[in-house]
C-alpha cells in the first residue's frame, strides 16, 4: 500500500513547491494551523490578506534552508536577519548541504566552505584535486536538476 501524497489545502493541487516555513504568528495571518499550502497560494494569500512576508518572517529550520527559501529571501535584503545565529546551527547539517550547496554566505564564509570541499576532495581521492574536480563535474552533470 503506497503513502497517500499530500495535497495543497488552498488548490487542491498534489504536485507542488511547498510553502516556506512561516513563524507561528505570520503563519496564522494566512491559514489555519495545520493547513498545507503550496507556495501559488501562499502569495495569493498574502495579497489578498496584504500580510507582510519577509526574511524575519521565516521560521529558522533545516526545510527552509534545503529548500531554498533563505536564499530567495537573503537576495532582497542587504544584511542578515536578526535571528542568523539560529539560522547557523542548521547550516551544516548533512540533510541540508546535500539539498543546498554552497550555504549562503551569511551562513557559512566562503573560506570555510572551501576548506570542506578540499577537505571532502582529499579524503575521496587522496590529494589529487584535479581527479576531485573531474568527478565534482561528471557528478552534477549527472545527477544535478534545476530548480524550478
Amino acid at each position: 500500500m503506497s503513502a497517500k501524497p499530500y495535497r495543497c489545502d488552498g488548490c487542491g493541487r498534489r504536485e507542488f513547491k511547498p510553502a516556506p516555513m512561516l513563524r507561528d504568528d505570520v503563519w496564522l495571518k494566512l491559514a489555519d494551523e495545520h493547513e498545507l499550502l503550496c507556495d501559488k497560494c501562499m502569495w495569493r494569500r498574502q495579497r489578498e490578506r496584504r500580510v507582510s512576508i519577509t526574511i524575519h518572517s521565516l521560521a529558522p529550520c533545516p526545510v527552509n534552508l534545503a529548500s531554498g527559501w533563505f536564499d530567495e529571501f537573503a537576495r532582497l535584503v542587504n544584511s542578515p536577519p536578526r535571528d542568523i545565529d539560529e539560522w547557523r546551527a542548521f547550516a551544516l547539517d548533512p540533510w541540508v548541504l546535500a539539498r543546498n550547496f554552497p550555504p549562503h554566505s551569511w551562513l557559512v564564509s566562503p573560506a570555510a566552505i572551501e576548506a570542506f570541499k578540499n577537505e571532502i576532495f582529499m579524503q575521496r581521492f587522496g590529494g589529487s584535486v584535479h581527479e576531485a574536480s573531474e568527478f565534482l563535474l561528471a557528478f552534477l552533470k549527472k545527477h544535478h536538476k534545476p530548480k524550478l
